[in-house]
Parts: C-alpha cells; sequence; structure tokens
C-alpha cells in the first residue's frame, strides 16, 4: 500500500476501497473510510515524524485513529509509510477463571 497526502489536502491511498481492520468497538473485520485528514500546510510547517488520521468504520460508524510513519515530505505531497499503527486495539479476551 502506498499512500500521500497531496497538497489540496486529500489522503490518496491503493487501497482506499479495501482497506479493512478489525474495529475496536464492534469487533468485525471491516472496510474504513477516511474521516480526518491533517493539514498539508500544518504538516509542511511542522513536519511530525508521524500523522494520525481518523477513519470511520463502515460497519459500526465509530471513528478509528491510524498513526502513519512520514516517508518523505515534497512540494506537492507528503508520503506516508505502509506500515500504520492502529492506537486504539481491540480488547482481548482471555478467560480469567484462574485468577484468585
Amino acid at each position: 500500500m502506498t499512500a500521500h497526502i497531496e497538497s489540496s489536502g486529500r489522503l490518496v491511498n491503493d487501497q482506499e476501497r479495501s482497506l479493512a481492520l478489525t474495529c475496536p468497538h464492534c469487533q468485525v473485520l471491516a472496510h474504513v473510510t477516511p474521516l480526518a485528514i491533517p493539514s498539508f500546510n500544518d504538516l509542511q510547517l511542522h513536519r511530525p515524524q508521524h500523522v494520525g488520521a481518523v477513519f470511520r468504520c463502515d460497519a459500526c460508524n465509530e471513528p478509528l485513529f491510524l498513526r502513519f510513519p512520514v516517508r518523505l515530505y515534497g512540494a506537492l505531497r507528503i508520503e506516508l509509510s505502509t506500515q500504520f499503527a492502529q492506537v486504539e486495539r481491540a480488547p482481548e479476551s482471555f478467560t480469567s477463571n484462574y485468577l484468585p
């Protein structure tokens, strides 16, 4: 997956239609839609090492926050790494009946 933020502020993603994650809210493997992308001008001004974006789970409509490492700051686009981190993860389910 290659992703970048254009100077117009739009997130362009190779897998835009097929990006699916396990939602931490509904526990369903669902597609996600970008909702909030940081301003291109603010990113160029501050040049952070990571960029956060808010996506919407298409199954339950809850927000998901993803953090992308920045690969390159260009004049017309900011390239993001293919390896993103999901900030809020689904809770792990395990049996706790063996605990005192």
